[in-house]
């Protein structure tokens, strides 16, 4: 009995249903390269036009800016990855996705914080502005960009 469940063919699986799998997933991952280049691609755009825009003759707004967003697009893909996973392969709970992005605000906090201490000026004082808006920043980014609150 045993040996001629083992010796029988398994039944083929439904070729449509492989086949809708099959091109869903590239499908979505064409999706997914699409929109990271298309995101790359206009936010690159946005900096060379402002650049272009602010630049005149004064090469330290460019300096500055291209400074600011060299080290920000990094960050901003990040994230923007990791809400993308999350809406094609969602968490099995709400605590888990909680707890991925809690460490991914934690990575990033401190980045960011020296990102803007280096920029001085306006940088600053819209991370003054941001750490006392609970309903914007994260808590991890709330309690790093405090630091910046002038104390008397």
């Amino acid at each position: 009995m045993l040996l001629s469940r083992l010796l029988v063919q398994p039944k083929p699986l439904n070729i449509n249903l492989h086949r809708f799998l099959s091109v869903r997933s590239i499908f979505q991952l064409r999706r997914l390269v699409k929109f990271t280049v298309g995101t790359s691609l206009l936010t690159g755009l946005g900096f060379i036009s402002y650049t272009v825009y602010e630049s005149g003759p004064e090469w330290e707004k460019i300096r500055r800016t291209s400074y600011f967003w060299s080290h920000m697009i990094p960050v901003y893909l990040h994230y923007r990855y990791q809400q993308i996973y999350f809406q094609l392969l969602p968490a099995k709970t709400s605590e888990e996705e909680d707890k991925i992005w809690f460490n991914l605000h934690n990575k990033y906090c401190d980045y960011v914080f020296n990102v803007v201490l280096h920029q001085r000026g306006v940088y600053i004082k819209l991370g003054q502005i941001a750490s006392t808006r609970p309903d914007i920043l994260p808590k991890p980014y709330l309690k790093k960009f405090s630091q910046l609150q002038v104390k008397n």
